[in-house]
């Protein structure tokens, strides 16, 4: 797995345009919602990899259409943190996910902003 935890290796992801793969998958901030239908989304999106060979989900990573890494979309971080997005992984995904760490990094750029690395 990538080493994921501060602002410049999600900037390197960017500036190399890493493509996603069967272990790394980028999302846009807004994937992180408080709806059930983006609740629910999220947990889809968590579950497989988690439940397959493990891997790593970056929310707020701005992706094109061939899945290159091209700019930072953050999370919301005034209505998110790495509690409740954790509890709620861990009430929606079944069986548990053993070893789900969550990062929440600022942007410094953008005012309550946030980018949130699951592995």
């Amino acid at each position: 797995m990538l080493n994921l935890t501060t602002k410049a290796d999600l900037q390197r992801l960017i500036d190399e345009q890493i493509r996603e793969d069967l272990h790394l998958e980028f999302k846009a901030g807004e994937a992180i919602g408080t709806r059930d239908r983006e609740r629910n989304e999220m947990s889809k999106d968590v579950s497989p990899m988690a439940n397959a060979d493990g891997g790593q989900i970056i929310y707020g990573i701005a992706q094109d259409e061939n899945g290159l890494a091209v700019g930072f979309s953050p999370v919301d971080g005034a209505r998110h943190s790495p509690e409740s997005i954790e509890q709620m992984l861990r009430s929606r995904v079944s069986p548990p996910i053993k070893e789900l760490r969550i990062h929440i990094g600022r942007h410094p750029q953008i005012s309550h902003s946030r980018y949130a690395a699951t592995g």
